[in-house]
């Protein structure tokens, strides 16, 4: 089953969509960002590091709809970094927890 979550971009209303649906995210996607229904889908299999740096790189690519991918990579990375340090990554999280 999906799960659709409330988020905001921008000041803007965006779901986050947990799936599986390859017709919503293609067939080798992870992740994809649809700016025109405002839906940030990730793929529902995802868990820990894997499940929370895809959703932080579709949003980045909803926030900064201009920005490169190299841009969104680097930015996704340094994140992911950075809440690590902090410890934020220890535990395995996963979609099915929400």
């Amino acid at each position: 089953m999906d799960k659709a979550i409330p988020c905001e971009i921008r000041g803007s209303k965006w779901t986050c969509l947990f799936t599986s649906d390859n017709r919503i995210l293609g067939p080798s996607n992870l992740g994809r960002c649809i700016y025109d229904s405002q839906v940030i889908a990730i793929r529902k299999r995802l868990t820990g590091t894997d499940a929370i740096g895809t959703t932080i790189h579709e949003w980045l690519h909803g926030f900064f709809p201009d920005a490169r991918e190299e841009v969104i990579l680097q930015a996704e990375s340094e994140l992911l970094s950075l809440l690590d340090s902090l410890g934020m990554l220890a535990d395995e999280w996963a979609s099915d927890e929400i």
